[in-house]
């Protein structure tokens, strides 16, 4: 059993609270892998919308966006999905109705964000004409992102977090 002492003491005090701890725990994670794969990423798309582009001259292009969008999201998916699933009746659909919460909560954060890290990401390292770099961000386009987010998310979030719980309390947890 590793403790991370310095986010320990600095964030949650002497507190016990599960939810707070859910909270620190997935931001810690969501910190460090965003900062540490954020070239991979804009490395992905870019050439998911510029396949021809050789070379990405800025990798970390948005990379505070991104860290702190993720950070923050996945503290609170952590957090909202320990208090669902202590707080929902006792059944199989406990660990869905928790987890689709949780996603469908911080969706409205993230999405915004994710739009943003993407144009930075585009306008770093593809030529500055490009249509997709400056095509203005509406209402109607974020609720079209929302809306494919949510249909791609809530299942396997729904499908991940089942299997967790079930394997956790099968297998891991003692009787």
């Amino acid at each position: 059993y590793v403790r991370c002492v310095c986010f320990q003491n600095i964030f949650l005090g002497e507190t016990n609270d599960p939810s707070m701890r859910r909270f620190v725990g997935g931001a810690c994670a969501a910190l460090l892998t965003s900062a540490l794969l954020h070239p991979l990423e804009t490395h992905k798309n870019v050439k998911q919308i510029h396949p021809l582009t050789r070379r990405v001259e800025h990798p970390y292009a948005g990379v505070w966006t991104n860290v702190g969008a993720t950070t923050m999201t996945t503290g609170m998916y952590f957090m909202i999905y320990e208090h669902m699933y202590t707080h929902v009746c006792n059944s199989l659909l406990r660990p869905a109705i928790a987890s689709s919460t949780a996603i469908t909560l911080t969706t409205v954060l993230n999405v915004p964000l994710s739009v943003h890290t993407k144009r930075l990401q585009q306008a770093k390292n593809v030529r500055k004409n490009s249509k997709t770099v400056r095509q203005k961000v509406t209402l109607r386009m974020l609720r079209n992102v929302y809306g494919m987010a949510l249909a791609r998310n809530i299942p396997k979030s729904i499908v991940k977090y089942t299997i967790y719980e079930y394997s956790l309390r099968t297998h891991f947890l003692p009787t």
